[in-house]
């Protein structure tokens, strides 16, 4: 069953083993916001945790959807998991 599981996410793009991730919380609410823009013109989207709720916002362009939706649900999910050292865009490019 593993390995039926296994090529399954090879053949999503973005899937892969969740065991090399520190997974920062099993069950949360997602809320999916969709905006004209942000005030800034280089952010491409944004996750907001409310912690006493449980609840997490991703906020995303709405002409550039989907872009950048799997980057802020990891980010709801597993934290600030890209190292530091590396840009912040991956899996999220314009």
């Amino acid at each position: 069953m593993r390995l039926v599981l296994l090529l399954i996410c090879s053949m999503v793009a973005g899937c892969s083993d969740s065991s090399e991730y520190e997974i920062g919380s099993n069950d949360f609410l997602l809320h999916i916001k969709l905006i004209e823009s942000f005030s800034d013109p280089l952010q491409q989207g944004l996750a907001e945790w409310n912690v006493e709720q449980t609840e997490c916002t991703v906020t995303l362009i709405k002409d550039e959807y989907p872009r950048c939706l799997q980057h802020e649900v990891r980010h709801c999910i597993e934290g600030h998991w890209h190292p530091e050292e590396q840009d912040n865009s991956e899996d999220c490019f314009r």
